[in-house]
Order: C-alpha cells, then structure tokens, then sequence
C-alpha cells in the first residue's frame, strides 16, 4: 500500500515542513464556523432577495 503515496518527492519538501510547523491552536472552533456559515447565508439571501425584488419592479 505504501506505493500509493510515494510521490517521488524528498520529505524535507517545503510544505512538509510548513504543514508541520503550523500551530494547532490557531484552528477555528465549531461554533465559530457555524457563526460564519450563517451570516454568509443570510447575507447571501438578503442579497438575492433585494436583486430580485428590484428586478420585480423594473418589470413593471
């Protein structure tokens, strides 16, 4: 199985050694992620619904 994931590179790559020198702590909670996702949605929908709402009226 081991050949699946040899990618002929070196393993002091730099973005090995990037990936490991990345701090744990600086991740994201699930809370914050949900937070974010619901404004994006709400904003998203405020957005589509003025859009079309003027575009209502312009037809008119």
């Amino acid at each position: 199985m081991n050949f699946l994931f040899d990618t002929g590179r070196p393993s002091d790559d730099v973005t090995d050694r990037a990936a490991a020198e990345e701090p744990t702590e600086g991740t994201k909670s699930r809370r914050t992620k949900l937070l974010q996702g619901a404004t994006v949605f709400v904003v998203m929908f405020v957005v589509l619904w003025w859009a079309l709402s003027r575009a209502q009226q312009d037809a008119e």
